[in-house]
């Protein structure tokens, strides 16, 4: 019996550290949160405030996933505050009502404002909030409500700071990973879908992999979100911009976006395939044989998607020109297929043109990122 390698003790507590360590971590974010709310705490009160609960808060909501979602919810705060704060003070000054219905009606009007603003996912309730409190606290005194913008401004602004300048989320290895999942996903339900239509397996089986076809069309829908968050973490970060550490270029970003995009897409169309193959399955009299080199184009169509994920990982020209010329044979093989079909006697089997169809959508929405021309770092 072999004997068994052990590791020296020294690796094994070293890594047993490191895991207890990632185990423990409570994340960034939450780590972040609470530096921010420390220091608003702590300058709010060196500016007279014994208790700055406003810079608090505005530290609180101002620290999101992104830079630029920290600005944007720091300016909606900002601006909901200043808009119940007048909202306060012209209802106290024009209406004569009991308090409850003051109550209700500043709720009432704080909400319609953001509302008909088209801005409630700006502002949310911070117009209601503020001019409840406003009648509630201060009888709508302006003063009052300069004070808890001012404090507000100081908690977020400090949140927008330390998400700017202490590691700043930039998703590059969420990006990268999503393409490797999208990129797998695609070359699975694609080829499952070529293969269905050529083999016609059970009808029950067809449909499971229609089903899965499906479940991964939708969790793709989640990853561009996703990805999409790496372009605005850019935008507003110098430090990623700028710092030999942890440089992002917007070239980069903007081909992971593209290609987890263009990938998501293929994952509809490839639901669609399988869909159509399944129905092929459901049809009384069992269709004719697909005619041209359907095993072809089922071969070339894993290495096109293989080439195409390593030109988004790594940019390269090499990477692109590989990824070009398997997506130049995967169309060839593609056109002699639907030039097969078209010499044929027979007339064209709906669901397998289907297929066709499908697969050239998934193959030319690749060859667009390929061919579009880089932004400038």
């Amino acid at each position: 019996m072999p004997e068994l390698a052990t590791r020296p003790g020294p690796t094994l507590a070293r890594d047993g550290l490191r895991a207890l360590l990632r185990a423990g971590w409570p994340g960034t974010r939450v780590v972040k949160s609470a530096v921010a709310t420390g220091l608003a705490w702590w300058a709010g009160t060196h500016f007279g405030d014994a208790a700055p609960m406003f810079a608090v808060f505005g530290a609180l909501n101002g620290m999101q996933p992104t830079v630029a979602a920290s600005l944007r919810h720091t300016g909606g705060a900002l601006l909901g505050i200043g808009l119940g704060a007048v909202l306060a003070a012209a209802s106290v000054a024009v209406i004569d009502a009991p308090r409850s219905v003051m109550v209700a009606l500043l709720v009432a009007l704080g909400l319609l404002v953001a509302l008909r603003l088209r801005a409630y996912d700006l502002l949310g309730t911070e117009v209601a909030v503020t001019g409840l409190l406003g009648f509630a606290l201060s009888e709508g005194s302006l003063a009052w409500a300069l004070g808890r913008l001012g404090e507000t401004a100081l908690g977020g602004g400090i949140a927008l700071a330390i998400n700017a300048l202490v590691l700043p989320p930039d998703y590059r290895q969420d990006a990268r990973q999503a393409i490797q999942q999208l990129s797998r996903e695609l070359v699975g339900h694609l080829g499952t879908a070529l293969t269905d239509i050529l083999q016609l397996p059970a009808r029950e089986e067809a449909r499971a992999h229609m089903l899965a076809a499906r479940a991964a069309a939708q969790a793709a829908e989640d990853l561009v979100v996703q990805t999409g968050r790496a372009r605005e973490a850019l935008r507003y970060s110098p430090l990623l911009r700028y710092s030999p550490l942890r440089r992002v270029t917007p070239a980069e970003v903007e081909r992971y976006t593209a290609a987890v995009s263009a990938l998501a897409a293929g994952l509809t169309h490839a639901q669609t395939a399988c869909r159509a193959a399944w129905h092929a399955t459901r049809r009384p009299a069992r269709p004719v044989p697909p005619v041209g080199d359907w095993p072809g184009l089922l071969a070339d169509v894993k290495p096109t998607i293989e080439r195409f994920e390593r030109y988004a990982l790594d940019g390269t020209a090499e990477a692109l020109e590989a990824a070009d010329v398997a997506l130049r044979y995967a169309l060839r093989k593609h056109a002699d297929v639907v030039a097969a079909n078209r010499a044929s006697p027979a007339a064209w089997d709906m669901d397998q043109a289907a297929v066709l169809a499908e697969a050239e959508h998934v193959l030319d929405d690749l060859r667009r990122v390929l061919h579009e021309p880089s932004p400038a770092d």
